[in-house]
């Protein structure tokens, strides 16, 4: 009865909501031929009762809202960048706003059925410090307030999809279409860099560049979708080394060889650099058994042998590009990539420009992606205009944070990252199903590269990364509470 009153409810709300949106914009066109001021605001306001009806829509079915910011996150770009610049701008706000109306539904829904806002979890602590430390670094150095807050967004912003799977209750059943609609997505990035082929092509024979088969992920994005792919690539290994047979072994290696190509092509050196380690992390237990040694040489190798054809193939000189002379060359001088070189001058900036380096500069206000956008006077002194003519930007996630928020900021976020560690190992070893063996064991790719990969690319703001870290964190810490909670009820039935 109380399931039956509940469905009931929840369609008045989306009837009237709809007679709401179908009235408003009625009265569009009236206001625009009455008010002529009013034309400049029309574009806006026509905008206005589909954002009402999509906010009510998501708010009483958030689920679905989750499986449209996962399918929206990887292909926003693609999908708007033919209406222009400006679309793309505006288009990563949709899976934020998304996530702030889910959050809005699962609150909602927790006070209702348990008295609390939220389930408290091992991660509550260190967030809401890192986010104290932002506010006291964004008073106590005047940084700009708005560009502060901005920058506590990208670092917190996909917190909310943790404690939405967390929260929400969600049966395992969504958990793997979600899983689907992310490996489909992962599967289309080889179709789409083919298309591109011809433009590459030509850009690699006139800039020797490594980096322009970028997939959905648009300008820039060639180490997201690097990141990427390795996560999907991992998730099918792990689903074979834990043995899941609804999927035939056979086509858990074929379809982690074809995710391969796209994964060289995008040139993430990052990534395939980390890939032979998490091979050798994944199968170190079974490596006397000759068909795991045999997958894992058979998956490196393909890997190191398309990485040469590759290169050798596309790049006018592929030494200038992936030698180690070149490489250090270019990571020591700041008017290049310039990351060696930018810790001396990072730690310049904390201790001399900040009113502590325990809390940094403030959000913002250096290397963040946030200060990309805003420039800030620190980054427009000691990043962006190194030497006269010439301008940088700093890629490395450690002094992004380490400089803005200072020590107390930087250890605080490895403090989530380890906790993310924890929840994944006390995952795999808890639970039974082997489908979640699997997911938790590639799960640990995805912490490889949150953990490792911080001093040389900002990897917890990037995006198209972040809300799949957040995203699989939240599934292991379900994992590993639904364990405890049968032990419980095991313990109290015995009693």
């Amino acid at each position: 009865m109380i399931k039956n009153e509940s469905i009931r409810k929840d369609t008045v709300v989306l009837w009237l909501a709809s007679l709401a949106v179908v009235v408003l914009f009625s009265l569009l066109p009236l206001a625009y031929l009455i008010l002529p001021a009013f034309k400049r605001y029309v574009p806006i306001l026509i905008m206005l009762p589909f954002a009402l009806a999509y906010s009510i829509a998501i708010f009483a079915y958030p689920r679905a809202g989750l499986a449209i910011a996962t399918c929206f996150v990887p292909l926003q770009y693609f999908l708007t960048k033919p209406f222009g610049e400006t679309a793309v701008k505006y288009a990563v706000l949709l899976d934020e706003f998304t996530l702030l109306i889910i959050t809005l539904a699962w609150m909602s829904g927790n006070i209702n059925r348990k008295g609390k806002i939220w389930t408290p979890t091992a991660i509550d602590v260190p967030l809401l410090l890192f986010i104290l430390v932002a506010f006291i670094s964004t008073i106590l150095n005047g940084a700009p307030f708005f560009e502060a807050m901005f920058g506590m967004r990208q670092h917190m912003q996909y917190a909310l999809i943790f404690y939405a799977i967390v929260n929400l209750d969600l049966p395992r059943v969504f958990i793997r279409k979600l899983f689907l609609i992310s490996l489909g997505i992962a599967a289309i990035q080889l179709p789409v860099m083919i298309g591109q082929w011809d433009i590459a092509e030509i850009i690699f024979r006139e800039q020797n560049a490594p980096d322009i088969f970028v997939g959905t992920m648009g300008k820039g994005g060639a180490n997201a979708v690097g990141f990427f792919l390795l996560i999907h690539i991992a998730f099918l290994l792990g689903l074979f080394q834990a043995g899941y047979r609804r999927y035939p072994s056979s086509f858990l290696i074929l379809f982690s060889l074809y995710l391969l190509v796209p994964f060289i092509m995008c040139g993430s050196r990052v990534g395939l650099l980390i890939f032979p380690f998490f091979i050798l992390w994944l199968f170190y237990k079974d490596i006397r058994r000759p068909q795991y040694l045999l997958v894992g040489l058979i998956l490196v190798g393909v890997m190191i042998l398309g990485s040469i054809y590759y290169v050798k193939n596309m790049l006018v000189d592929w030494d200038l590009t992936y030698s180690l002379e070149t490489n250090i060359s270019a990571e020591t001088d700041p008017r290049k990539a310039g990351r060696i070189a930018y810790y001396g001058i990072g730690w310049d900036v904390l201790h001399h420009h900040s009113v502590s380096p325990l809390i940094g500069t403030g959000p913002g206000t250096y290397s963040s992606y946030a200060a990309r956008r805003f420039e800030p006077p620190l980054a427009q002194a000691y990043v962006y205009k190194v030497t006269p003519g010439v301008e940088h930007l700093v890629d490395s996630q450690i002094i992004a944070t380490g400089v803005e928020y200072g020590y107390l900021g930087l250890v605080l976020f490895y403090l989530i990252i380890i906790q993310f560690w924890r929840m994944t190992i006390e995952a795999y070893r808890t639970t039974t199903d082997l489908f979640w063996k699997g997911i938790s064991r590639g799960f640990v790719a995805t912490l490889i590269l949150a953990t490792f990969v911080t001093p040389v690319i900002n990897v917890w703001e990037i995006q198209y990364f972040a809300y799949y870290l957040w995203l699989w964190a939240g599934v292991m810490y379900c994992l590993k509470s639904d364990r405890r909670a049968k032990q419980m009820q095991a313990a109290v039935g015995n009693i």
